[in-house]
């Protein structure tokens, strides 16, 4: 199991640990607890504040951010798209964003432009280009993005400038969060 949370009881301190637990079936009892190894500090959750959920952008148009899901070297992969669950009027639109640093970054690790990039940004790449509905209409596939989450909003920007890498935004979004 990772990031099991313990709590001091006296503090109210929670830290976090990843452990491994074995556990026999008895067909009378169900499971029976054995034994629990390799507990170790977990690494802090890296989720740059990014909430999931439902957002809006100005023309009302609907997008689903979802996660996250953990990855290797305590980065969490979230997915936006366009549409989805309590969003019924603009499809198409969707991209991935892995929190931490561009360098050592899973999708965009290995592109020039990385040394540059400005880590005030959570970056991620475009994966299905919009249509016209909503932002993300020009927004070419395997386009560089960033995202910053500041309370209930997020920017959306595009670092990407007649196909190629750029280190400041071209075009940008800010999106409302409305619910879960």
């Amino acid at each position: 199991m990772l990031r099991v949370p313990v709590t001091d009881i006296v503090t109210g301190h929670t830290t976090y640990y990843d452990a491994s637990f074995r556990f026999s079936f008895d067909p009378v009892d169900g499971f029976i607890f054995e034994q629990f190894s390799s507990v170790a500090l977990s690494a802090p959750a890296a989720t740059d504040n990014i909430r999931s959920g439902r957002y809006v952008d100005s023309r009302n148009w609907c997008y689903r951010i979802e996660g996250p899901s953990m990855m290797p070297g305590g980065r969490s992969l979230f997915s936006i798209r366009a549409g989805g669950e309590g969003c019924s009027n603009n499809v198409g639109f969707s991209a991935s964003i892995v929190t931490g640093t561009a360098a050592g970054h899973p999708d965009i690790g290995s592109r020039d432009i990385v040394p540059h990039l400005n880590d005030s940004w959570t970056y991620g790449i475009v994966s299905v280009r919009g249509g016209s509905s909503g932002f993300g209409g020009s927004w070419p596939v395997n386009g560089l993005i960033g995202v910053r989450q500041n309370g209930e909003q997020i920017v959306f920007a595009l670092f990407n400038l007649n196909g190629g890498d750029t280190f400041e935004p071209q075009q940008s979004s800010v999106l409302a969060r409305v619910g879960d």
